[in-house]
């Protein structure tokens, strides 16, 4: 988690492991932070944690129609290898797909895909 130096969450990653697999279960940027590099930053904190953990392979899943998020996992070297159709239920229009992504930890040293 990052935060400010009066306390305020910057941004957060929630993560679960299960032997040599890991899933992002959340990631946030505060809204007036957002595209500024520190989802990349988390993810990389992540990415080099897992490392350190054995992890060998991080999933994530995210909205199709969520393209900022996308943009973000897909220039961190996640890939997509899965879709649960009509997974995120909306209040107002139809349900969304959920893309399922996943990044091999291949560099022991820097947490690289």
């Amino acid at each position: 988690m990052f935060t400010r130096p009066h306390g305020k969450t910057m941004g957060f990653v929630i993560c679960r492991s299960t032997g040599e697999e890991g899933e992002i279960l959340s990631l946030a940027v505060a809204p007036g932070l957002r595209r500024n590099g520190l989802g990349a930053l988390l993810l990389d904190a992540t990415k080099a944690q897992a490392v350190k953990l054995d992890i060998g392979t991080l999933f994530l899943e995210v909205a199709e129609d969520n393209i900022a998020a996308r943009r973000l996992y897909e220039n961190s070297d996640f890939s997509t290898v899965g879709r649960r159709p009509h997974y995120y239920r909306r209040r107002y229009g139809p349900a969304v797909d959920a893309l399922t992504l996943r990044c091999k930890l291949t560099s022991a040293a820097t947490g690289d895909c």
